[in-house]
Order: structure tokens, then sequence, then C-alpha cells
């Protein structure tokens, strides 16, 4: 004993002469660095014991999952416990299993816990909500610990500062933000922004009776002192509420106001939690502030507001792929992507530090989702939900976002945006519209789509000005059809003509000495993209008389189409002005053609030099009431205010508006060639007629192409190409072609000679033909009044025009509310990789009919080969269908309408370029280019 003290003393002695921390060190280190602590935990009992010794083995009882009636699962398991009591009570042999469960989140199924399957059997014999027919499954031993485990969920209560919405009330789906909760009363104080109706509580103090309350809700709006002054209310200010224990103003004796608030106590029932609030919400909730500091509070309350949301994760929604930033805990301010969230609720992270290889488990509220600067994001909740746009500043656990379709900067929390790989992929289409599509609304309102979001169509309308654009917010069904501006024109200040693609310059408003080239006109209204603009995607609606086309006359010369009528037919001045200003479309057709071909005198005359400006006088058929017989409006009846060669454009009598349908599907006459005949036409009358003029012609000396000798050059043979046996036929077609029906010159049904201007025939050999100098042949010779009896008035021998095309078989009809592009006859992939096509389409798009079919790889793609008659057909919904990309030389059909086909029309696709898919149409044998976005394969048997 004395020996041990002396070592102590020793010691003690040694470490007071020790100098420094560095010898006392050492020593220690010396002292115990051999020691081993083997039995440093001895005389402990440990009480963990491995949990996967805990696990079921193949010697435990099995887990077998037994079918029940839907809704039956809790009685069934009542029923099988209540068995085994009473087989207990009557001393019969109990039954060998061990445990019945039902989860209340597995419909139909029961667990039921045995060695053996047949003893399963014989425990559920004689009840009757069991499906005796189907089999009993076995689980999996891997799986059972997992079947009847329960995930226990946090139920959310009403706390304070909690964010909810009132349900009822003026105050009806306003957000309100909770001070004061009463459990026992089952009540709460909420703090709200006040709608306050000061003239029903002005007439309410005054005594006035019978007068009935206004039916419009007041606006959210602070309470503003003066205002109640002005209406002469009752404020008493600064009283003491015992209940919040805190000074509060009252207006009327009931209403409590408090920093511009209305605290209002309301009964539990009558609120619901609310999701964390989006940006914009708590900026309007943070107005109510203070209304006499200029936003400086405000912008306080939003700062502390902000920072409370932030403090609240609880109900964040992570997403995989998410970016986010540890917030609390050891690894705080440690970057990471969300692998996976489970079901509990916990969010396992791949840290994206490079020493760190493991995946950790987080709480949701240790982490908030973290965006650098450039990033692409999609915003999720609020205002702006929907949109896409590039993060341009980071404030705490606020963004700063740049929208890349309507230029605009925005802020929004964190934890409302996602960044994934969708997000990348601008909206810019809705149904058949795209963005920057002319589309007509209703009426005479028409619009430029300048913002897409989700279901949702921004519209630059025609009833706006460039300082003050309209933009509607529309939905599909609002935009009836799309609009082309490609044949349209309008006149600038100077009266020089803007067509669609002209540089213009804009001289008045807002955006004056702004230059952009026209994207579209609609009656004298331009929509103009401008560079320098940043609004509206930088779309401008002005009208075009506050424009200056570039390169266009300054005004000094006569402006408009006069200037230009002023000019004769052969390109030399009329007699007079008046004649300029009574010359008709005869003269504007021939112009073209007469100065497009300078003194060179023409083989034959062109359509146009007859016809009217645009090729054709007025459709007889124009303004009859007409039903459609066949395609997608079959049945229908409308009055026809539009007439082509191959479509007609009419207006519903059922419904109002205007549709386009092919000349086939109505029972109205064919016409025979593709384009503008010239027999087709009206022989000119008036002051069209070339023999109602006198003089006939304006003085011309010489006549016809002076200075010319020789007049042609040598040309012997004189027509070579006609016996040429490579050139068949010897000249190309011209863009017209005469009927097969013989008649005059002038397009008369009469027995006279064959007759046409076709070139084709006329110098197609020696043969006598029509032509200038060609004998015989008819030249613009005087004629006896009317003018018609020409003998003879041939220029062509008749041929057989090109075949008509057989129509393909029509594709069924859709509902017309869906404006989709599953419409029937669609090749269509399945979610679970089979592939079909569309036979039928419910109301509005809801629902569809797919018929499925056999795939096969071909050059490692699978294609649709073939669908059986007797194949099922599922009924899936629009998310669970894609579109097969259409091939080369395959069939294909126009899911979205674009300039050239409509939607529905089929056709065979020729070939592919890129984008641009080469068609030709089975409707009318055209070729039209069109995006591989409109087109999609067609099954066709």
């Amino acid at each position: 004993m004395d020996t041990r003290m002396h070592a102590r003393m020793e010691n003690q002695g040694a470490f007071e002469r020790m100098d420094n921390e560095e010898e006392i060190e050492r020593m220690i280190k010396e002292r115990y660095a051999q020691q081993r602590y083997a039995d440093a935990g001895r005389g402990q009992i440990d009480d963990s014991v491995d949990q996967q010794a805990l696990h079921p083995t193949v010697r435990d009882p099995k887990l077998w999952m037994v079918t029940v009636k839907l809704g039956k699962e809790r009685e069934t398991t009542v029923c099988l416990m209540q068995k085994m009591i009473n087989l207990a009570k009557q001393g019969k042999p109990p039954m060998q299993i061990f445990s019945a469960v039902c989860q209340d989140h597995l419909k139909g199924y029961i667990y039921v816990e045995a060695h053996r399957e047949d003893h399963v059997r014989k425990a559920l014999q004689g009840l009757r909500h069991v499906y005796h027919s189907k089999p009993i499954r076995l689980v999996p031993i891997k799986e059972m610990v997992d079947s009847i485990s329960v995930v226990q969920k946090e139920v959310a209560v009403v706390k304070v500062d909690s964010w909810v919405r009132m349900r009822t009330g003026v105050y009806k789906g306003d957000l309100a933000q909770v001070i004061d909760v009463n459990y026992a009363d089952n009540q709460c104080t909420v703090k709200l922004v006040p709608r306050i109706d000061y003239q029903h509580l002005a007439d309410k103090e005054a005594g006035v009776k019978g007068k009935p309350k206004s039916q419009v809700r007041p606006p959210a709006r602070p309470f503003s002192e003066s205002e109640a002054k002005r209406f002469n209310l009752p404020l008493e200010k600064g009283r003491l509420d015992r209940a919040f224990h805190d000074v509060v103003d009252i207006l009327c004796g009931t209403t409590k106001i408090k920093d511009g608030y209305h605290l209002k106590t309301c009964s539990l029932a009558t609120v619901k939690l609310s999701e964390t609030p989006t940006l914009d919400e708590l900026q309007r909730f943070a107005v109510g502030e203070d209304v006499d500091t200029e936003g400086g509070a405000a912008n306080g309350a939003l700062a502390a507001l902000s920072k409370a949301v932030g403090a609240r994760k609880t109900d964040l929604k992570f997403m995989t792929g998410d970016q986010v930033l540890i917030v609390e805990g050891d690894l705080r301010n440690l970057e990471g992507v969300v692998e996976r969230v489970d079901p509990d609720g916990r969010v396992v992270v791949m840290p994206s530090h490079k020493e760190l290889n493991e995946l950790l488990t987080f709480k949701p509220e240790q982490l908030r989702k973290h965006f650098k600067t450039g990033s692409t994001v999609r915003v999720l909740h609020g205002k702006h939900e929907g949109v896409v746009g590039m993060v341009v500043k980071v404030d705490r656990d606020v963004a700063h976002i740049f929208s890349t379709v309507s230029n605009e900067e925005f802020q929004v929390f964190m934890h409302d945006l996602a960044d994934s790989e969708e997000a990348t992929q601008r909206i810019d289409t809705i149904g058949e519209f795209a963005l920057h599509d002319l589309a007509m609304l209703d009426g005479n309102e028409v619009g430029c789509i300048v913002r897409v979001e989700k279901d949702v169509a921004f519209v630059m309308t025609n009833a706006g000005t460039s300082d003050r654009p309209e933009i509607k917010p529309v939905k599909l069904h609002d935009l009836k059809k799309k609009l082309f501006s490609r044949n349209i024109s309008a006149q600038d200040a100077h009266m020089d003509t803007i067509d669609q693609g002209s540089m213009v310059r804009i001289i008045d408003g807002k955006y004056k000495d702004a230059t952009g080239t026209v994207e579209h006109i609609y009656k004298g209204t331009l929509w103009i993209r401008a560079r320098h603009v940043q609004e509206h995607g930088g779309i401008v609606c002005i009208r075009s008389r506050n424009c200056v086309a570039h390169g266009g006359n300054k005004g000094s010369q006569i402006g408009g189409g006069v200037a230009a009528q002023m000019m004769s037919a052969s390109g030399l001045p009329p007699k007079s002005p008046a004649h300029a200003l009574l010359a008709s479309s005869f003269t504007s057709g021939l112009r073209g053609d007469l100065m497009a071909q300078g003194n060179q005198a023409p083989r034959a005359m062109p359509m146009r030099a007859f016809a009217g400006g645009r090729g054709r006088g007025r459709d007889p058929l124009i303004g009859q009431t007409k039903k459609i017989r066949s395609g997608v409006y079959k049945g229908y009846v409308g009055r026809i205010i539009d007439v082509t060669d191959s479509t007609v454009r009419m207006e519903l009598q059922a419904q109002a508006r205007t549709i386009t349908v092919n000349r086939e599907h109505l029972d109205v006459p064919q016409v025979a060639a593709s384009r503008d005949s010239f027999l087709s036409r009206p022989p000119p009358s008036g002051f069209d007629a070339p023999w109602a003029r006198t003089p006939a012609h304006y003085p011309q000396t010489p006549a016809r192409a002076g200075g010319m000798t020789p007049m042609h050059g040598a040309m012997t043979p004189a027509r070579e190409a006609a016996w040429n046996p490579q050139q068949t036929p010897a000249h190309m077609p011209s863009e017209w072609q005469p009927t097969s029906t013989a008649g005059t010159g002038w397009g008369s049904a009469t027995g006279y000679t064959p007759g046409g201007f076709g070139d084709s025939a006329a110098l197609a050999g020696p043969t006598p033909g029509a032509g200038y100098g060609v004998t015989p042949g008819a030249d613009y010779t005087g004629a006896t009044p009317g003018g018609y009896g020409i003998t003879p008035g041939g220029y062509d021998a008749p041929r057989v025009e090109d075949p008509v095309p057989v129509p393909a078989a029509p594709v069924a009809a859709w509902p017309e509310d869906y404006m989709g592009r599953f419409i029937p006859g669609v090749v269509v992939r399945l979610s679970s990789g089979a592939q079909g096509y569309v036979t039928s389409v419910g109301p509005g798009g809801s629902t569809f009919q797919v018929k499925i079919g056999t795939v096969r790889v071909r050059d490692g793609v699978e294609v649709l080969e073939t669908v059986p008659k007797t194949a099922q057909e599922e009924t899936v919904t629009e998310d669970e269908l894609e579109i097969v990309k259409p091939e080369n030389k395959s069939r294909v059909i126009v899911v979205t309408a674009a300039e050239g086909a409509n939607r529905g029309e089929t056709g065979r696709l020729i070939s592919i370029d890129g984008v641009d898919g080469v068609l030709r149409l089975d409707s009318s044998s055209d070729v039209v280019i069109l995006d591989m976005a409109c087109l999609a394969r067609r099954w066709h048997e």
C-alpha cells in the first residue's frame, strides 16, 4: 500500500517537473502504447440481437396470398378468427393455420400463415367472400417481411405558424397563417389579408335595412385606416386582447386588425393544411404588413416569411435527379444528387464529393434543392407553373428565372423548381397549334401565339396596339383554326406593298424606329418579330400604316396600285387615266406575262390573259347549301363560302365554325384539271373584252417588235425538237391544261372545232396548230358583236387528261372536341411495349381503343407487321400512347394540320429530308412537304 502511494507521489512530482506538453505526451505514449483492452467490455451483457436472425427461414410457416371480394378483406379475416374460436369451444381439432392478416392498402387480398396450401384451403372452407376457384399464391421468403410491414406516416396537424387555406366564407381559398391554436375548443386564430366591404359596414352602422349585400367578393387588400375614416366607420385603436395577449385595433366592434391583417378565430374544420405557398402568394400575403412604408416593411415581412417557409421542409417533394444541398448535420453544405425516395419519406442521396462514394440517407428537412446559375429548370407550382427558363441568380431559397419563351424574369422558391431531362424541352405546341402561329378566335378576333404553358396558350390579338398589346390566355378549344399569310399583303405608310417576310420599320408608337420581319398579316394588322424587343418573345402587333417597308418608295410617286394600273397590258401608257382606273383583272393578269416576255412574241396566250386576278370568276357553288356525304364531317350541312378545284370551305349550320373539306366529299361536280383551266372560264365582258374597245389597240408604230431584222435567227430545221425521239413530249406542259371536251377558244361548250391554248400541241409538229403567225390560227382579229362564232376557233387537238387519282379508304371519324394526334388509323406504341393502331376515340379524347398486332424487328427497329381481325382491343388513355415514327415509303396520315394538308388526310411518304417529309396525298395526288412532327404511320391492310 505504501509502495503504491509513494509511486503516485513520484509520478505527480515528475509531471510537475516537466516543462512543456510535448514531454508529457511522449511519456504517456511510452507508458500506454503497448497496453491492450481486450477485456474492456467484460462484465457487460450484450442485449443487441442480429436482425437477420429474426427473418423467416424455410423451416418457418409460409405466407399465402388469398383472393377475396373487393372491400371484404377485413370481414374475411374476422370470420377466420371467429371460426377458430368456435372450433375451440366445440372441442374440435383446430385449424392448421397460424395467423391471418389484411392490409388496408391491399385491396382484394388477405395473407394467411400456414405450412401447406391444403391447410389454408381447409381453413377457408365455408367462407363466402373467398374466391375458391382462384389459385392461392405463395409469397417468396424474401418478400414476407415487406408484405406485412406497416409504414408509419406522420399525421399532419394544424400548428402555430402553419400555412392553411380557408374552406368557407368570403375568404374561401385564401392563404392564411395560424397564429394560435386551441385544441380544447377545436379552434384556431389565423392571419389573413383583409377582404372588407366598407360600404356594407357603413350601411350596417347607419341602420340601413333591406339593402342587399353586394354579391361581388371584396378584393384582398391591406386594411386602410384612411378609407375607414372616409366611410365614418368606428375604429378603436390600441385595445389589449386577452386571447392574443397583444394590442389590436377593433373595426366596428368586431373585426380585429393587426399590422394590416385581419385576425380571425374559426373552427379547425373550416381550414385545411396547405402545401408550402409559392413566392408570388407570399408576395401578395406580405402586402398586408404595412401600407404606409411603400414596401419597406412588406419586403421585410416577405424575407421573414421566406425564412419561415425555408425552415419547414417536411412537405417538400424530391424527385430522382434533383440537385440538393445538405443544410443540417455534420455534412452541411455538401452537394449531391437524389437517387431515390423511400416509402417512409427518407431521401437517398449520392454525394458529389470525390471521396464520398456511398449513398447517404437524409430526412427531407435536412435537404433543400440547389441550382447553379445557368441551369435550365421548369417551374412546378405557382403562377408560373410549367414555364421553362434559366437560372440567372440565386438568393438563398429564392431563384431568379429568365423565361426563354416570354423573355421575362421572375422569382420563385427553390423547392418549386425541377431540373430534369424534360426541363430542357420547351413547350411550344398546344394541340395542332405551335408557337408564333396565327390562330382564329371567336368572331373576327385573330391573334398570334406568343407563349405556351402547359394547356394554356397566350395569344396577342389584333384588338391591341403596340403600346397596349392585348394578351389573352385561351384553352385549346378556344382556338378555332390556323391561319396562313403567304398570299396576303398590306400597304405601309407610303402605300407600298408589305408581304409576309418583308423587313419593315416602325414609325410610330412605343417601338418607334424598331425594325423587324413580318410574321403574319391579317386585314391591315401586322405581327412583327423585332430583334431588340424583349417583351412577348419579340412579337409586336401593329397596324400596317404605322410601318414603312425597307426599300419602298418614300411617297414622292403615286402610291398604291394606281401607279401600277397606269400601265397598259403591253407596258405602255393608256390613252387616259380613267381607263386605268376602270381596267379589270384582264389587264392585271396580262401585264405580268407581256412584261416578262419583253419584245418576243409569245407562242401561246397564257391562261391568265382572259381571266380574273385569281384565275377564275365567282363559282356557282358559292352561297349554296350542301350536305357532306363522306369524310370526317359526314352528315353535316353547311353553306359554301369559298371553292377551289380540290377543296371547299363551308360554314356549318350545326356549329359556329368554318371548315375545309375535300370537294369529292360533297355532291358537287368535279373539275377535270387540278389547276385553273382557261376553257372553264367565262369570256371577258365590259371593259375586259378586247373587242369592246374603240380603238381596239393603242397607237403603236411599229406595231410589233420594231428593230428586229432578222426577226428570228438561224432556225434550220425549224422544228428539230418535234422529230427528236429523245424528247417526248416535245415541250414541258404549261401551267394550264385544256379540257377533253372540244370547244372554241373562248371556252364555249357548243360544237365548234376543237380548241384550246395548249402550246404543247400547237408546236409539236407540222400539223397546223395554235400560235401567233401559224395558219390557220387565231389572233386578235376583229370580231363581230358577240364574238363567239370564230371558225375555225380551235387551237389544239384535244388530248386525254391525267387520270383522276383513286381516293384511299376514308379514315374513321373522331369526336369533334378532340384536337389531339391519336386519331383513328394511327400506329401507336403502348407503355407496355406492344404496338397496334387506334380504332376509335372516346369523347374528348378521354379513352382510346387500340387493336394490338404482332411486331417484327427490321433493321434493328420494331415494326408493326400484322394485325389479325380477331386481335384484342385495349382501352387506354393518352398518357399510355406514343406515336410510331413513320418510315420511308410507308403509308402515313396527317395528325397535325399544316399548310398544304388537312388533319386526317392520308398519303404515302416518298422521302425524308431531315425534319421534313415529302408526301404524296391520296386525295389529290399532290406532292407536299410537311414537318415529320405532323405525320404518323397509318395502318393499311
